[in-house]
Order: structure tokens, then C-alpha cells, then sequence
């Protein structure tokens, strides 16, 4: 997937939108500027309703830590709500990460 991530995770410092090119299959990678910050292997399970996501960081600042979340695909939009600011939190039960909650959301626009 190419195209733009938009991030919202309640601080302004954390708020924007950066190119992205990204293939997804059970792995992740995230390299804002280059360089890995983050990497390792998600599991989803679409039955449930929101559909889940759970990401397994094997490598990068996030190294063994779990992040629970959940997904959407609407069209060309994947919208993924997430803990990854504070993953003693619960798994997000709503597509929003408002200041001081813990969440971060992230959407990824297709481009090509």
C-alpha cells in the first residue's frame, strides 16, 4: 500500500501526515524518516465487531511490548485505533484517541 498515514493521537506534536509506502501481511514495519522505529508481526480477527488487531513488536523503541486495536476498511481508507501511547490500556473500543486517553489512531489513505 502507498499513499498517506494521517495520525491522531490527541497531542498536536503527535497530529499529521507523512507519505508512506507499506506492505502488510503479518508483519509491520515503521520507518517515518528512514530509520526502523517499530517492527513486528499482527494478528486480526475480523469476526468481531469492531474487528481487532493485535501488533507484536519484535524489534525498534517497542520491543517486546504488545498493542491491542481495532481496524476498519472503508474503500481505499484503513482507519486502525490503537494503545500503542499507553498498552496497559485496553484495546480502543471506538475509532478515536482523544489528549490524554492512551490511543492513537491512524489512517492510511491508498493512493495508488
Amino acid at each position: 500500500m502507498t499513499g498517506t498515514v494521517r495520525l491522531d493521537a490527541g497531542t498536536p506534536a503527535a497530529t499529521g501526515q507523512a507519505p508512506f509506502k507499506q506492505v502488510l501481511t503479518h508483519g509491520f514495519i515503521v520507518k517515518p524518516d528512514g530509520t526502523e522505529v517499530y517492527s513486528g508481526t499482527f494478528k486480526s480477527d475480523p469476526s468481531l465487531d469492531p474487528r481487532a488487531i493485535d501488533f507484536t513488536n519484535t524489534a525498534g523503541e517497542a520491543a517486546g511490548t504488545d498493542w491491542a486495536g481495532i481496524w476498519r476498511l472503508d474503500g481505499t481508507t484503513l482507519t486502525i485505533a490503537d494503545n500503542a501511547p499507553d498498552p496497559s490500556r485496553p484495546r480502543p473500543a471506538e475509532f478515536a484517541a482523544p489528549a490524554g486517553s492512551g490511543y492513537i489512531m491512524i489512517v492510511f489513505e491508498r493512493a495508488d
